[in-house]
């Protein structure tokens, strides 16, 4: 199973998080996927910028991170996202589309274009708060810690609220 995070603070937010999920479905196995709750946030990091929209999604895929990474990628790219080649000129800033993977499967993954577990996640209650939705048991690899453990932990303090459209 992988787990990601979509988020969105650019335009019609809501249907670049729904572009997300239908291009997530092009990829996963049998086109099933399971979607938390979606949730209003305050930016993370660089706060001078619009709220944004965040859910977490679960689903099967057979290829590798790095083919996973290409995948969403793409889809971002379709939303309009623009992706500047120095990452921290784009880091934190307002996007259309940012999907970044959680968790796959038991890997780790420490490179220069990938972290898995993501680096940040056990540090941003939007990502954890959603995660727990869908799999509050799941063990994240490499903190031996439960997705509900981490929740309980993590000290962030940006507002989130479940988001009514």
């Amino acid at each position: 199973m992988v787990y990601l995070s979509l988020g969105s603070n650019l335009g019609d937010r809501f249907n670049f998080l729904q572009q997300g999920i239908d291009g997530l479905r092009d990829v996963a196995v049998d086109r099933q996927i399971q979607r938390s709750k979606i949730y209003e946030t305050e930016p993370w990091g660089n706060i001078a910028q619009p709220n944004f929209l965040n859910c977490v999604v679960e689903f099967d895929y057979r290829g590798t991170p790095e083919a996973l990474l290409s995948e969403i990628h793409e889809i971002e790219t379709g939303t309009g996202r623009i992706r500047g080649s120095d990452s921290t000129v784009t880091q934190w800033m307002a996007r259309t589309l940012d999907l970044d993977i959680l968790v796959f499967n038991d890997v780790c993954i420490n490179s220069e274009k990938l972290t898995i577990p993501h680096k940040l996640m056990t540090q941003r209650h939007f990502v954890l708060v959603p995660l727990a939705e869908i799999a509050p048991d799941l063990i994240i690899p490499g903190y031996l810690k439960s997705v509900r453990q981490c929740v309980d932990e993590c000290q962030d303090i940006c507002g989130l609220k479940i988001w009514k459209q």
